[in-house]
Protein backbone atom coordinates (compact mmCIF):
# COMPACT_ATOMS: atom_id res chain seq x y z
CA UNK A 1 0.00 0.00 0.00
CA UNK A 2 0.93 3.21 -1.11
CA UNK A 3 2.50 5.81 1.68
CA UNK A 4 0.16 8.69 2.99
CA UNK A 5 -0.93 11.99 2.36
CA UNK A 6 -0.31 14.04 -0.16
CA UNK A 7 0.09 17.90 0.39
CA UNK A 8 -0.63 18.06 3.43
CA UNK A 9 -0.51 14.58 5.33
CA UNK A 10 1.85 16.74 7.83
CA UNK A 11 -0.63 18.92 8.49
CA UNK A 12 -4.01 16.48 9.73
CA UNK A 13 -2.69 15.79 12.86
CA UNK A 14 -3.00 19.34 14.24
CA UNK A 15 -6.61 19.61 11.66
CA UNK A 16 -7.99 17.20 13.45
CA UNK A 17 -7.36 17.72 16.70
CA UNK A 18 -8.09 21.56 16.49
CA UNK A 19 -11.28 20.53 14.75
CA UNK A 20 -12.09 18.92 17.66
CA UNK A 21 -11.10 21.19 20.09
CA UNK A 22 -13.47 23.79 18.57
CA UNK A 23 -16.28 21.32 18.05
CA UNK A 24 -16.67 20.81 21.53
CA UNK A 25 -15.49 24.03 22.62
CA UNK A 26 -17.71 25.17 25.98
CA UNK A 27 -18.93 28.67 25.72
CA UNK A 28 -19.27 29.03 29.41
CA UNK A 29 -16.35 31.19 31.69
CA UNK A 30 -13.25 29.40 32.47
CA UNK A 31 -13.22 28.95 36.48
CA UNK A 32 -10.30 30.73 39.03
CA UNK A 33 -8.39 27.22 38.26
CA UNK A 34 -8.47 26.66 34.66
CA UNK A 35 -7.30 30.21 34.16
CA UNK A 36 -4.24 29.20 36.47
CA UNK A 37 -0.61 29.19 34.99
CA UNK A 38 0.27 25.34 34.35
CA UNK A 39 2.58 22.70 33.18
CA UNK A 40 1.01 19.60 31.45
CA UNK A 41 2.68 16.48 29.76
CA UNK A 42 -0.32 14.96 26.90
CA UNK A 43 -0.33 13.00 23.71
CA UNK A 44 -2.41 12.71 20.63
CA UNK A 45 -2.75 9.61 17.82
CA UNK A 46 -4.44 9.84 14.23
CA UNK A 47 -4.96 7.53 12.20
CA UNK A 48 -5.44 7.95 8.05
CA UNK A 49 -5.98 6.00 5.60
CA UNK A 50 -6.63 7.24 1.76
CA UNK A 51 -7.14 6.65 -2.07
CA UNK A 52 -6.40 8.28 -5.45
CA UNK A 53 -3.26 7.95 -4.13
CA UNK A 54 -3.46 4.68 -2.32
CA UNK A 55 -2.10 4.95 1.09
CA UNK A 56 -2.10 4.42 5.15
CA UNK A 57 -0.33 6.00 8.38
CA UNK A 58 -0.42 6.10 11.84
CA UNK A 59 1.10 9.54 13.92
CA UNK A 60 1.75 9.74 17.47
CA UNK A 61 2.75 12.32 19.46
CA UNK A 62 4.19 13.29 23.12
CA UNK A 63 3.57 16.67 23.98
CA UNK A 64 5.07 19.01 27.18
CA UNK A 65 3.42 22.53 27.74
CA UNK A 66 3.54 25.38 29.91
CA UNK A 67 0.98 27.69 30.05
CA UNK A 68 1.84 31.49 29.02
CA UNK A 69 -0.89 33.58 30.59
CA UNK A 70 -3.32 32.85 33.42
CA UNK A 71 -5.80 35.45 31.74
CA UNK A 72 -9.31 34.46 30.95
CA UNK A 73 -9.05 36.66 27.50
CA UNK A 74 -10.37 34.46 24.17
CA UNK A 75 -6.95 35.83 22.68
CA UNK A 76 -4.90 34.82 25.87
CA UNK A 77 -6.60 31.69 27.76
CA UNK A 78 -5.43 29.43 25.32
CA UNK A 79 -1.60 30.07 24.73
CA UNK A 80 1.99 28.16 25.32
CA UNK A 81 4.92 27.05 24.40
CA UNK A 82 6.10 23.14 24.45
CA UNK A 83 8.35 20.77 22.62
CA UNK A 84 7.31 17.27 21.83
CA UNK A 85 8.56 14.04 20.34
CA UNK A 86 7.34 13.20 17.18
CA UNK A 87 6.78 9.51 15.24
CA UNK A 88 4.87 8.37 12.43
CA UNK A 89 4.68 4.71 10.95
CA UNK A 90 3.94 3.62 7.46
CA UNK A 91 3.99 0.73 5.38
CA UNK A 92 6.36 2.68 3.36
CA UNK A 93 8.76 4.59 6.24
CA UNK A 94 9.32 5.51 10.00
CA UNK A 95 9.67 8.80 11.23
CA UNK A 96 11.40 9.69 14.57
CA UNK A 97 11.71 13.25 15.71
CA UNK A 98 11.25 16.27 18.14
CA UNK A 99 10.21 19.57 17.72
CA UNK A 100 9.06 22.90 19.58
CA UNK A 101 5.56 24.85 19.61
CA UNK A 102 5.04 28.27 20.33
CA UNK A 103 0.86 29.68 21.00
CA UNK A 104 1.47 33.19 21.78
CA UNK A 105 -2.64 33.95 20.43
CA UNK A 106 -5.41 31.64 20.47
CA UNK A 107 -5.69 32.74 17.09
CA UNK A 108 -2.25 31.58 15.94
CA UNK A 109 0.95 28.74 16.40
CA UNK A 110 3.95 28.30 15.01
CA UNK A 111 5.95 25.10 14.95
CA UNK A 112 9.31 24.00 14.39
CA UNK A 113 10.59 19.87 14.12
CA UNK A 114 13.60 17.85 12.77
CA UNK A 115 12.63 14.13 11.63
CA UNK A 116 14.62 11.01 10.71
CA UNK A 117 13.37 9.01 8.30
CA UNK A 118 14.18 5.68 7.25
CA UNK A 119 11.91 4.32 4.45
CA UNK A 120 12.29 0.95 3.10
CA UNK A 121 12.29 -1.08 0.04
CA UNK A 122 8.68 -2.89 -0.12
CA UNK A 123 5.98 -0.86 -1.38
CA UNK A 124 8.14 0.42 -4.47
CA UNK A 125 9.09 3.74 -2.41
CA UNK A 126 11.66 4.83 -2.44
CA UNK A 127 12.17 5.82 -6.58
CA UNK A 128 14.72 8.68 -7.34
CA UNK A 129 15.29 10.15 -10.75
CA UNK A 130 18.13 13.26 -12.37
CA UNK A 131 15.88 15.47 -13.42
CA UNK A 132 12.30 17.14 -12.30
CA UNK A 133 10.93 16.01 -16.28
CA UNK A 134 11.03 12.29 -14.80
CA UNK A 135 7.97 10.63 -14.90
CA UNK A 136 6.33 9.41 -11.58
CA UNK A 137 2.24 8.74 -11.88
CA UNK A 138 1.53 5.48 -10.45
CA UNK A 139 2.06 3.03 -13.50
CA UNK A 140 5.63 4.58 -13.78
CA UNK A 141 6.54 3.62 -10.14
CA UNK A 142 4.69 0.51 -9.73
CA UNK A 143 6.99 -0.76 -13.39
CA UNK A 144 10.19 0.84 -11.54
CA UNK A 145 9.38 -0.76 -8.20
CA UNK A 146 8.54 -4.12 -9.90
CA UNK A 147 11.89 -3.55 -12.22
CA UNK A 148 13.78 -3.26 -8.50
CA UNK A 149 14.65 0.47 -8.85
CA UNK A 150 13.61 1.55 -5.66
CA UNK A 151 15.41 1.17 -2.77
CA UNK A 152 15.95 1.60 1.38
CA UNK A 153 17.55 4.63 2.72
CA UNK A 154 17.51 7.22 5.39
CA UNK A 155 16.64 10.94 5.05
CA UNK A 156 16.66 14.35 7.63
CA UNK A 157 13.69 16.36 7.60
CA UNK A 158 12.94 19.91 8.92
CA UNK A 159 9.95 21.76 8.95
CA UNK A 160 8.20 25.00 9.96
CA UNK A 161 4.80 26.02 10.36
CA UNK A 162 2.32 28.58 10.78
CA UNK A 163 -1.53 28.29 11.89
CA UNK A 164 -3.94 30.87 12.09
CA UNK A 165 -7.56 30.08 13.23
CA UNK A 166 -10.59 31.64 14.23
CA UNK A 167 -14.29 31.28 15.33
CA UNK A 168 -17.39 33.23 14.96
CA UNK A 169 -20.11 31.37 16.41
CA UNK A 170 -20.49 27.87 15.18
CA UNK A 171 -18.55 29.13 11.52
CA UNK A 172 -14.53 28.33 12.34
CA UNK A 173 -11.37 29.43 9.76
CA UNK A 174 -8.34 27.59 9.74
CA UNK A 175 -5.37 28.17 7.93
CA UNK A 176 -2.28 26.68 8.19
CA UNK A 177 1.06 27.19 5.74
CA UNK A 178 3.94 24.41 6.12
CA UNK A 179 7.41 24.74 4.79
CA UNK A 180 9.40 21.69 4.14
CA UNK A 181 13.39 21.37 4.10
CA UNK A 182 14.40 17.17 2.94
CA UNK A 183 17.80 16.21 3.00
CA UNK A 184 17.61 12.38 1.40
CA UNK A 185 20.40 9.93 0.70
CA UNK A 186 19.80 9.10 -2.99
CA UNK A 187 21.72 7.45 -5.00
CA UNK A 188 24.88 9.18 -7.24
CA UNK A 189 23.43 11.08 -10.10
CA UNK A 190 19.81 11.67 -8.96
CA UNK A 191 18.40 15.05 -7.94
CA UNK A 192 14.76 14.57 -7.43
CA UNK A 193 12.58 11.58 -5.79
CA UNK A 194 8.93 10.63 -5.50
CA UNK A 195 7.93 11.30 -2.04
CA UNK A 196 4.71 9.64 -1.66
CA UNK A 197 3.79 10.72 1.84
CA UNK A 198 2.97 14.23 -0.59
CA UNK A 199 2.38 12.83 -3.91
CA UNK A 200 5.42 14.77 -5.36
CA UNK A 201 8.53 14.85 -6.75
CA UNK A 202 10.54 17.51 -4.62
CA UNK A 203 14.25 18.17 -5.44
CA UNK A 204 16.42 17.07 -2.67
CA UNK A 205 18.10 19.69 -0.76
CA UNK A 206 15.57 21.74 -1.44
CA UNK A 207 12.19 23.13 0.03
CA UNK A 208 8.40 22.06 -0.37
CA UNK A 209 5.46 24.47 0.43
CA UNK A 210 1.71 23.32 1.71
CA UNK A 211 -1.09 24.67 2.58
CA UNK A 212 -4.25 24.10 3.75
CA UNK A 213 -7.40 26.00 4.32
CA UNK A 214 -10.82 25.04 5.86
CA UNK A 215 -14.02 26.77 6.21
CA UNK A 216 -15.81 24.90 8.80
CA UNK A 217 -19.67 24.84 10.11
CA UNK A 218 -19.48 23.47 14.11
CA UNK A 219 -22.55 22.20 15.68
CA UNK A 220 -22.81 22.44 19.60
CA UNK A 221 -23.70 18.38 19.44
CA UNK A 222 -20.01 17.63 17.50
CA UNK A 223 -21.16 17.89 13.99
CA UNK A 224 -18.24 18.84 11.77
CA UNK A 225 -19.06 20.10 7.80
CA UNK A 226 -16.96 22.49 5.82
CA UNK A 227 -14.63 22.29 2.47
CA UNK A 228 -11.37 22.37 2.22
CA UNK A 229 -8.42 23.43 -0.38
CA UNK A 230 -4.74 22.25 -0.75
CA UNK A 231 -1.76 23.56 -1.98
CA UNK A 232 1.68 21.52 -2.56
CA UNK A 233 4.37 23.44 -4.00
CA UNK A 234 7.99 21.54 -4.87
CA UNK A 235 11.01 24.22 -5.53
CA UNK A 236 13.73 23.36 -8.04
CA UNK A 237 17.26 25.03 -8.66
CA UNK A 238 19.36 24.43 -11.82
CA UNK A 239 20.17 20.88 -10.21
CA UNK A 240 16.55 19.76 -11.48
CA UNK A 241 17.11 19.89 -14.98
CA UNK A 242 18.95 18.29 -17.45
CA UNK A 243 21.38 20.70 -19.66
CA UNK A 244 20.05 22.78 -21.83
CA UNK A 245 16.40 21.94 -20.86
CA UNK A 246 13.84 24.43 -19.89
CA UNK A 247 14.13 25.36 -16.08
CA UNK A 248 10.23 25.08 -16.03
CA UNK A 249 8.57 23.35 -13.34
CA UNK A 250 6.50 20.75 -14.38
CA UNK A 251 4.93 19.19 -11.26
CA UNK A 252 3.55 21.54 -9.13
CA UNK A 253 1.71 23.82 -7.75
CA UNK A 254 -0.81 21.38 -7.20
CA UNK A 255 -4.61 22.25 -5.73
CA UNK A 256 -7.12 20.07 -4.74
CA UNK A 257 -11.00 21.33 -2.96
CA UNK A 258 -13.78 19.50 -1.83
CA UNK A 259 -15.78 18.80 1.59
CA UNK A 260 -14.98 17.42 4.48
CA UNK A 261 -17.89 15.76 7.51
CA UNK A 262 -16.59 14.74 10.47
CA UNK A 263 -17.63 13.92 14.16
CA UNK A 264 -16.29 14.69 17.60
CA UNK A 265 -17.35 12.84 20.34
CA UNK A 266 -17.48 13.81 24.09
CA UNK A 267 -15.59 11.24 26.93
CA UNK A 268 -15.43 11.39 30.41
CA UNK A 269 -11.66 10.68 30.85
CA UNK A 270 -8.63 13.00 30.71
CA UNK A 271 -6.37 10.45 29.25
CA UNK A 272 -8.59 10.04 26.17
CA UNK A 273 -10.34 13.42 25.31
CA UNK A 274 -11.90 14.16 21.90
CA UNK A 275 -12.24 11.50 19.40
CA UNK A 276 -12.82 12.95 16.13
CA UNK A 277 -14.07 10.96 13.21
CA UNK A 278 -13.54 12.84 9.58
CA UNK A 279 -14.04 12.30 6.07
CA UNK A 280 -12.97 14.53 3.00
CA UNK A 281 -13.58 13.88 -0.22
CA UNK A 282 -11.50 16.38 -2.85
CA UNK A 283 -10.93 16.41 -6.35
CA UNK A 284 -7.70 17.34 -8.07
CA UNK A 285 -7.72 21.11 -9.83
CA UNK A 286 -3.56 20.95 -10.82
CA UNK A 287 -1.96 17.81 -10.68
CA UNK A 288 0.65 16.53 -13.36
CA UNK A 289 -0.84 12.70 -13.53
CA UNK A 290 -4.43 12.87 -11.70
CA UNK A 291 -6.63 15.44 -13.76
CA UNK A 292 -7.27 12.91 -16.62
CA UNK A 293 -3.26 12.69 -17.84
CA UNK A 294 -3.60 9.02 -16.05
CA UNK A 295 -6.38 9.39 -13.65
CA UNK A 296 -9.09 11.07 -14.33
CA UNK A 297 -10.30 14.01 -12.85
CA UNK A 298 -14.04 12.93 -11.64
CA UNK A 299 -11.97 10.35 -9.17
CA UNK A 300 -11.38 12.07 -6.01
CA UNK A 301 -9.15 12.20 -3.42
CA UNK A 302 -10.23 10.68 -0.37
CA UNK A 303 -8.72 10.75 3.10
CA UNK A 304 -11.00 8.65 6.03
CA UNK A 305 -9.34 9.83 9.29
CA UNK A 306 -9.99 9.03 13.43
CA UNK A 307 -8.08 11.11 15.98
CA UNK A 308 -7.86 11.30 19.52
CA UNK A 309 -5.65 13.27 22.58
CA UNK A 310 -5.42 12.85 25.96
CA UNK A 311 -3.41 14.12 29.58
CA UNK A 312 -1.44 12.58 31.09
CA UNK A 313 -0.27 15.01 33.64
Amino acid sequence: MRGCLAGGCAALAATWLALAGYARASDEEPTPAETVKKTTLGYSVLLVGRINPLGTKNDFQLHARQSLSSSDHILLKDTFIGANLISSFKPTAVFLGFGAELQPLAILKLTASVQWVRYFTPFDNLVSFPTASAEYGDSAIERLGQLGENYSTHAVYFFLGALLQAKVGPVAVRSELKAAYAHVDLEAGDNVYYEIEWDLLPQNRSWVLFNNTDVLYLAEFGLIAGVRYSLAHAFYDERAFAPGEPHKNPNSPTHRIGPLVGYSFTTKWKAFEKPTLLLIANWWLKHRYRTGQEVHQAIPYIVLAFAFRGTLL
